[in-house]
């Protein structure tokens, strides 16, 4: 795969468009888009774009919240 071979810059607009994909298709509150998120805000911290990777998991965060609360 791309992130195997650390072609990161190739791979991360293809995450980008694919996270975006499933978020319409299946909408944000969807396991698949929570793990599309997770792959993407993976592939930011890979490649050192640490706010955009904070971002990502924050927002990751806030939707796990919200589907399980915030006992879990």
């Amino acid at each position: 795969t791309l992130s195997h071979q650390g072609k990161y810059e190739a791979l991360l607009p293809v995450m980008i468009a694919y996270a975006k994909g499933i978020e319409l298709e299946y909408g944000q509150d969807s396991a698949e888009y929570i793990a599309a998120l997770n792959d993407l805000a993976g592939v930011r911290r890979d490649m050192g774009i640490y706010d955009e990777a904070e971002r990502d998991y924050g927002q990751l965060l806030d939707l796990l919240n919200n589907a399980v609360g915030n006992q879990h």
